[in-house]
């Protein structure tokens, strides 16, 4: 450290190539001349910061999860003085609860700077996956002087979007429909199909169809069924059928 003496004054010193151990208190006083030889000093305290080179690093995400599954991820900040402060966001919310927080004390490193952890652990529910989709972030701070954050995201296991999931609602739940001059099925009465055949709908407008069914209904729906019964076979379009 050395001090700049023609940028300092009586009122201010100018300091330079501080280094991690010019952090202390500093103080000023100033003694009034004789014949009193009255003293006021005043004093504060000086913090040598040396920032993280890069953003913080999060380790142990997967790329999707199940609701009701168990997430276990870190977020490190390397390398600063003093240790950057660590903060998580799920969804753009911060997280509070201390029990999905794991905090370790910072590590220090050879050379005297520190490294930060937080842990993060939870168990996913429906509300951490809005449109199937859930952000985790980590944001690092060091006073007004330092933030950066990093940021995933993981999606549901076997989430739906909502598009498909309207369509295939169109096609598996239009009961009592006729296709091909045959009585289609309620969805939720289908144990299991195997389709083909060829024929047209009477939808307007009209949709051509080639299936042909196997089909493994509970007894007492195949038993109110005269067609099925009968022909051991029925087809309704959107679950194995080609259009």
């Amino acid at each position: 450290m050395d001090e700049q003496v023609e940028r300092s004054s009586e009122a201010t010193v100018v300091l330079r190539d501080v280094e991690l151990g010019t952090s202390g208190t500093y103080r000023c006083e100033v003694i009034t001349e004789a014949p009193v030889f009255h003293t006021k000093f005043g004093e504060g305290n000086m913090t040598v910061i040396d920032l993280p080179e890069s953003a913080p690093v999060l380790d142990g995400a997967k790329t999707s999860y199940q609701l009701g599954e168990q997430v276990t991820v870190n977020c490190t900040s390397l390398y600063s003085k003093p240790a950057a402060t660590l903060e998580w966001f799920i969804n753009d919310e911060l997280v509070l609860q201390s029990h999905y927080l794991k905090r370790y004390p910072p590590k220090r490193e050879p050379d005297g700077l520190e490294t930060a952890v937080l842990g993060l652990s939870f168990v996913t529910s429906r509300s951490h996956f809005p449109h199937g989709e859930m952000r985790l972030k980590c944001v690092a701070k060091i006073a007004t002087v330092y933030f950066q954050s990093q940021e995933t995201s993981v999606i549901e296991t076997g989430f739906l979007p909502q598009t498909q999931a309207e369509e295939r609602r169109h096609y598996f739940f239009s009961s009592g429909a006729r296709v091909g001059g045959e009585h289609t099925l309620p969805a939720d009465a289908a144990a299991a199909a195997t389709c083909g055949g060829r024929g047209r709908t009477r939808s307007t407008p009209p949709l051509d169809y080639s299936c042909s069914c196997s089909c493994h209904l509970p007894a007492a729906i195949a038993a109110s069924t005269p067609k099925y019964k009968a022909q051991k076979k029925t087809c309704w379009p959107g679950f194995g059928g080609t259009f």
